[in-house]
């Protein structure tokens, strides 16, 4: 219904409400993630090279109802050219205007791996800074 919002509750808390703001949780947000519901589990590759593609940025929504005032997020598209298993399609709308939308979420496991990727550069840079050290002594 137009301007109207939801509220969950449980046991006399509320735990879920959508405003035109957006939508506010309260307690843990989890997701299934149990290894016996997965199968052809892969490890990720070449995480830290798809997250120096990715670009934030800062925005304001061109329609209100959206959210109000300066936001940070990605562009869908971008996201997409880097990541296409981060972007979903939306269902479309009255007009078939079939929105992108990200899932920021499943990002963090790139981050993890990007992370990772990165400590193993710089510990390989500090074993090459150890034996230079060692070779000419330190200043």
């Amino acid at each position: 219904t137009r301007n109207a919002y939801v509220r969950l509750y449980y046991n006399g808390s509320t735990k879920l409400e959508t405003t035109n703001a957006g939508v506010t949780v309260s307690g843990t947000v989890t997701a299934n993630s149990d290894r016996r519901l997965k199968e052809n589990i892969t490890p990720l590759d070449s995480s830290l090279a798809k997250v120096l593609k990715m670009r934030g940025v800062s925005f304001e929504w061109r329609d209100t109802k959206m959210g109000e005032g300066e936001q940070i997020g990605f562009i869908a598209q971008e996201i997409q050219e880097v990541e296409p298993r981060l972007v979903k399609k939306g269902d479309p709308d009255e007009y078939g205007n079939q929105y992108l939308s990200v899932a920021y979420p499943s990002l963090t496991a790139h981050l993890v791996e990007a992370i990772k990727e990165q400590n193993i550069v710089i510990n390989n840079l500090k074993d090459r800074l150890d034996r230079l050290e060692n070779q000419n002594g330190t200043e």
